[in-house]
Parts: C-alpha cells; structure tokens; sequence
C-alpha cells in the first residue's frame, strides 16, 4: 500500500499489465459516456497520470463546461478504481471496475447515497501516440465568438482514423474527437452542445505521400456554418495572424496595381484582382465609404477591400477596387479640396471604373456590377441607373435607405439618450441638431444662417456637459463646425433621396445588413431599399444576418466589441451570402468562343 495524500490510496498494482500501460493499468486517458437516469448522455474524459509525487487525474466533460477538473480524492485498488470529483458544490462519486484486458472502465455514479447514472469509459490513447500523425490548424468563427484557433490532431492505427481536438479560446486541450472518414478526407465532431462538426476535404487519400500543405474544411456549429482553411503543421511552430482573413502572399488569383487617368482630369489609383485562368469572369467594382479612404479601406486595424477582394476571387469573381480622391494615389481634380468630394463626385469615378471593366478582355459583359459599403452605397445607387447597360447587378451593404440627414438624427439621438444627463438638456441639444441638419439640407439656406445654428448647437452640448474641462465654445470650434455643416458636398449629401433613385436601378439588388449594427440599423436599410425597388417592378433581395455589426463582423449582444479588438474582418456569412447571390445572378461562364 503507498498513500500519496489524505485523500488518495492506490493498492494491488498488477505486474502483467506495468509494461502495457505504465506503472498501473489505470494510467491514461478514459473516454466515454456518462448516461444519467433520465437518458441524457454526457461525454467524459478523465485523464490519469502517475508522477513521482503522485497520482494527478482531471475530469473533463465539455458539454458541462468542465474543463481539466482535478480530482483530489480517488482509490485505485486492483480493477477497482472510485474517483469522487467535486461537482457544483456537491462530490460524486464514480465507482467502477476495469475489465480483464484494461482497455474499459465501467460502473455506478452516486451522490448522497443517490444513483445519477453509469458509466462506460474506454481506454482512449491521444492521436499523437499512433505511428502515422497529422497535425492540422486554423481559424474560423464561432457563433458570438469571433475567429477562433483550432489545432486537428489524427492519428492513424492501421485500421481507423483518431482525432483530438485543441480550441485555446474556450481552454479545451487534447480532447478526442468522433471520427470517420469521409470521402478522401474526415468527418470529426466534437461533442460539445450542440456539437462542432468539421468536414476536411482532402484531393488524396490523407495516408498516401501527396497530401497537400492546405485543405479545404467546413466546421458547423449551433446551425451556422463556415469555411476554413486547414495548415499543415510540419516541426515547424505555428505563428496565427491576428487577422486571419487579411489576404497574403501568394495569392491564388491575379493582382496588378496601377494609376488611371480619369477624363476630368485626375488620377485613380486601382488595384485589379481576378481569379486565374482567360475567363472571361464577372466582376465588381468596390466602393468604400465617402471621405479619405484608400483602396483597402483600412480601418481599426482591419483592410475591408481588401478582404472583399480575395473572397470574391476566390468565388471566381474579379474586382477593381480604388483610392478615393486626394488618398494614396488617386489626385484631385484641378482647385478641388478634399472635403468637395460628394456622392456625385465617387459616382463620376464608379462610372470610369465600370467603363475600365468592360474593355478588359478577361471580364464578362454581361456580369459587371457594383458593390457599395455604408454611404459608399449611396455613390453606386447613384451611378447604376445611368448605366443599364452595363451594370448587371447591384450589393449594397450596411447602406442606408433613408436621406443621410434622418440617419445623423437618429445617431445623435442614440448617443444622447444613453448619457445619464438631465433630458430638459438632452432635448435642447437633439432640437438644435435636427435643425442645425434640416437647414443644411436646404440649398436656399446661407452662411450666416448655418453659422448661427452651429453656435446655438455648441452651446446648447455645454451647456448639457457643464463639467470642469468639457465642451467650450470658441470662434475656433464655431469655424470648425462650419467647415462640416457649410461645406457644399456635405449639404448636397444631405439632399440625396435614395428613395428617389432606387426606383431607376434597372438590374437585380441585393442589400445585406447586421442585426447589430449601431451605425445604420437594419431599420433604417432593408425595409426602405426593398420597397423603393419594389415600386417599379424591380429586383431585390433583403438579408439580415444575425449577430453581426455595421462592418459585417460578428460580435455578441451582450458584451459588444470594439472593431480593432475583432480578429475577423468580414463575417464569412456575409462574404458567402454575396458571392452566392452574384454566381446566381450573373449564372454560368460562357465558353469565351461563344462570345460575340
């Protein structure tokens, strides 16, 4: 007999199985199933290790969210083996036999005397005990999470596949999967509840010597599904970017950078993506929203053209994508500053940019169209009507269907109402702002008059946070107010009706919006876009896809993130949505010898 602690005796140790399975045939991982007296099953992991301190075992059952629990008091007498984990303030106990080959350990779980249920549990060795191993890793999201890493572990006996699984974000390690093989690849679930399921597709089989470096998998979880890629871990350590999504080399399609020369005189800075191969293939030009914005819109550390970009390319869909006016290497037109730049203005360089398109030998004609991101939106809104001919399909995405002025409205009023100041206060500065918008909007109005309700709106957010150090007002912000409120392509915004254009657009329309997005809520979007299409007989589909926000990146209701702090860029189900609804609409490639 050796007593290791108060709590822990182990006895009877059995000389034929030390040199199978250790010191003693306990030693190991047991893998099983804990059925309860109403039927529900609970997979369970109790891991065993005999150290020269000791005996250490952890209990994990990862659909309890119980994680590499220890077990401080456990007997190992013989086959005889009673672990009692603390569970929920109350023990357990688990008393069972291992059987004559010690490859299952089975029996009774009671607490207070009270039978719970039983057990079965197998001996279970890690995949990377088996001779042919496989280490794969990834990123993908989970549902109101954000991407996640995940390590694949399959181990090969010979006969059957094993597999475990490693998620650091939920701080499960090594747990063994279900798996079977599924084609070339494998089938692995993970039983959590609900279960992740990952499909791996695999060219070859993934025991012959022409396994690839990559593979293409799918994991489903709570009934959202999304791709990954699959990274073969060879010796070498794993280094996973914090944007897994943000494009690097090499690419799998064509990238060429250039400067055009636009007719009215300026330059545009382009960057063309399309997928390999003489096509011809559909493609998009992309805007991003209005103001200084590159190409790749890069913003709280994300490059959302640019995630755009490949997604679509590797969907067989080209783009060209560019700077705004007066940003990297895109120039002005001659006596325009920066601030001029209006829906008007990125509409004229749209319309260049669809023009570009149509001269390229790789795209098809008959699938060009234009892809818009918030009021970016508005500028291809805009351009489609005019060109009928040439744009085959319109995605507008977290676009506001209402005039830009109803918008700010409701965003001031959503900031003020959730501050906890006196709302005698909080009404005088949404007034003065409402009106301050509605006279903006007004192209009668002058100078003078605009100058008087900025400072009337200034004192009245003083006035509402009169603290030491707050909003002063100043000659300075007054002349600073009236460079945003004042400036002609900021009072033409104001004035633009999306209502009044979308009725024009002559090709399909697809409008894509989060269910959280405090920016431009879905209420302000999908309702007006559908029935402003709807009102001459066009084309238009409305998704809302759940949990995500203005930048169609997941976060959660209860605990919203900051977008630099979200490692994904795009939500996959948005890319998917989009890339599906253009292959449906523009539908199959022509054989480019068939083309006139």
């Amino acid at each position: 007999m050796r007593r290791f602690h108060a709590s822990a005796l182990v006895v009877g140790l059995i000389g034929s199985a030390a040199t199978v399975y250790g010191d003693h045939p306990f030693e190991g991982r047991w893998y099983g199933q804990f059925e309860l007296s109403d039927g529900r099953e609970i997979s369970t992991l109790i891991n065993a290790e005999e150290l020269e301190g000791g005996w250490v075992l952890r209990i994990t059952q990862v659909q309890e969210d119980r994680l590499h629990q220890p077990i401080v008091s456990f007997e190992i007498d013989g086959r005889s083996v009673s672990v009692r984990p603390i569970v929920e303030g109350g023990t357990q106990r688990w008393n069972g036999e291992l059987d004559a080959d010690f490859k299952r350990y089975a029996g009774e779980v009671t607490t207070d005397g009270q039978r719970l249920g039983s057990f079965v549990l197998n001996r279970t060795p890690s995949a990377g005990e088996f001779e042919s191993v496989q280490e794969w890793r990834g990123s993908f999201i989970s549902p109101g999470r954000d991407y996640e890493q995940v390590k694949l572990v399959f181990g090969h006996d010979g006969e059957r596949w094993h597999g475990d699984i490693s998620l650091p974000v939920r701080t499960i390690s090594s747990h063994p999967l279900e798996v079977s093989e599924l084609g070339n690849g494998l089938l692995a679930i993970c039983p959590l509840d609900p279960p992740i399921t990952f499909r791996i597709v695999s060219p070859s089989s993934l025991l012959s010597e022409e396994v690839p470096g990559q593979l293409l998998a799918s994991v489903e979880e709570q009934g959202n599904q999304s791709s990954l890629i699959l990274n073969r871990n060879i010796g070498e350590p794993f280094r996973e970017s914090f944007r897994p999504q943000t494009p690097t080399q090499p690419f799998p399609y064509q990238v060429e950078q250039s400067v055009l020369k636009h007719p009215i005189g300026h330059d545009l800075g382009v960057t063309f993506t399309r997928p390999k191969g003489e096509g011809p293939f559909p493609a998009a030009v992309l805007v991003s929203s209005l103001g200084e914005s590159g190409r790749d819109h890069v913003k709280h550390g994300h490059e959302f053209q640019a995630v755009w970009a490949d997604a679509l390319a590797r969907c067989g869909i080209a783009s060209i994508r560019f700077d705004d006016r007066g940003t990297g290497q895109s120039t002005l037109p001659e006596g325009a500053p920066v601030a001029e730049a209006s829906i008007r203005d990125q509409a004229k360089d749209l319309r260049f940019l669809v023009e570009y398109l149509t001269q390229q030998p790789v795209i098809d004609l008959d699938g060009i169209g234009i892809i818009g991101w918030g009021d970016g939106a508005l500028a291809a809104i805009s351009a489609a009507p005019s060109m009928y001919r040439e744009v085959s399909f319109l995605v507008l995405l977290s676009s506001p269907g209402v005039p830009l002025g109803e918008l700010l409205k409701w965003r001031m009023s959503d900031w003020i109402q959730s501050l906890p100041l006196d709302p005698v206060k909080k009404d005088k500065v949404l007034n003065s702002y409402a009106t301050l918008i509605d006279v903006a909007g007004d192209s009668a109005a002058t100078d003078e008059e605009l100058r008087e309700l900025v400072l009337r709106h200034q004192k009245a957010l003083a006035e509402m946070t009169a603290v030491p150090g707050g909003i002063s007002v100043t000659n300075a912000s007054v002349e600073e107010g009236m460079r945003t409120f004042a400036s002609p392509a900021f009072r033409e915004n104001l004035r633009f009706r999306p209502a009044m254009m979308l009725p024009r657009v002559q090709c399909p329309v697809l409008a894509v919006s989060g269910s959280l997005d405090r920016q431009t809520p879905t209420s302000f979007s999908l309702p007006y876009i559908e029935a402003a299409v709807q009102r001459t007989g066009g084309e238009v589909d409305v998704v809302e896809i759940s949990s995500l926000n203005n930048y169609l990146q997941p976060v959660d209701a209860e605990k919203p993130k900051d977008p630099n702090r979200i490692r994904a860029t795009v939500d996959p189900r948005a890319l998917r949505t989009v890339t599906d609804w253009i292959n449906q609409i523009v539908g199959p490639v022509p054989d480019p010898a068939s083309k006139p």
